[in-house]
């Protein structure tokens, strides 16, 4: 059986003010208006909530159970509603974020910081992990991903300028090894990678050749 909503907290509000007059009032509606809500009430579940004149309102047994059972539950939902309704108004919440440790360090809490500051009821949640993850079925609201580590199915947008990675050696390597000349040299040296903890795959190294990508696949020659 289906109740409404709205005639379960009209009966609980003629209940609480003990008068039709005084719960329309209080709800901004018309006497015949509550006295509808009754009556469908007690329609819908074939049973009388109320004894009526025009003199007294009393509670039949099956009112006094009925408003016993749910009357603090009408007032939880208002409750509810009206906290809900006020989230609208400032930003309020516990916010969950998944992103690396660079990325969380110099790009999300220098602007995060100021945010939380100015909305202290965001309660906000950075987690710092290697790994390609399933943003949405392990709970996060957002996901920082470098390059092209986002997944098909999400939506991205930039949260900063490009950041150009370098290739980098020392001069005692250098001197050992030789200077690589061109992307196929790098296959002949050793070097450093980021292991992905998902898959347990290295991360290639991306370059750009006459503004096409080329990547270089992780090498066994590790230092």
């Amino acid at each position: 059986m289906k109740i409404n909503l709205n005639d379960l907290k009209t009966f609980s509000e003629v209940v609480k003010t003990k008068n039709f007059t005084k719960a329309a009032a209080y709800m901004g509606v018309t006497q015949s208006a509550v006295s509808q809500s009754i009556n469908n009430l007690e329609a819908q579940l074939g049973i009388k909530l109320l004894n009526r004149s025009t003199r007294s309102l009393t509670l039949t047994e099956a009112g006094s159970r009925l408003i016993e059972l749910v009357g603090q539950n009408i007032e939880n939902i208002d409750l509810g509603i009206e906290q809900i309704s006020s989230m609208k108004d400032l930003p309020s919440g516990h916010v969950r974020i998944s992103a690396d440790a660079f990325t969380i360090k110099y790009y999300l809490w220098p602007k995060l910081k100021k945010l939380v500051k100015q909305y202290p009821d965001i309660s906000l949640e950075l987690t710092s992990e290697n790994r390609r993850i399933d943003i949405a079925k392990e709970g996060y609201d957002a996901g920082v991903r470098v390059g092209n580590l986002v997944e098909k199915d999400l939506i991205a947008v930039p949260i900063s300028k490009e950041i150009p990675f370098r290739l980098v050696a020392s001069p005692e390597y250098l001197d050992k090894y030789g200077t690589p000349k061109s992307i196929d040299d790098l296959k002949k040296h050793k070097g450093i990678y980021i292991r992905l903890l998902t898959d347990n795959s290295l991360m290639a190294w991306e370059f750009k050749d006459k503004n096409k990508s080329v990547f270089l696949e992780a090498l066994f020659n590790w230092l």
